[in-house]
């Protein structure tokens, strides 16, 4: 018999996440995570179920509203939906 691995069925989003969290750079001989969290504003059928997909999959992407961001220097990444 041969040893093959099931597929993994996932959404784009679960997909996107799941990459994002397998992400690392290293600098100074210290691994850090690539993406270290995920700002956003979700609920209005935002970037292909990626709240969701955080939701389920993201248990080492942490996930931080961006609303109440406006106390912090610089631009952090953020995901929001335009009509």
């Amino acid at each position: 018999m041969s040893k093959t691995k099931a597929t993994l069925r996932l959404t784009t989003g679960q997909a996107t996440v799941k990459y994002l969290q397998a992400q690392f750079s290293e600098r100074d001989g210290k691994s850090r995570r690539l993406i270290p969290a995920v700002f956003g504003i979700f609920g209005h059928g935002n970037v292909a179920g990626l709240g969701q997909a955080l939701f389920e999959y993201g248990g080492e992407l942490p996930y931080r509203h961006a609303a109440p961001m406006r106390k912090f220097h610089g631009s952090p990444d953020c995901t929001t939906h335009d009509r």
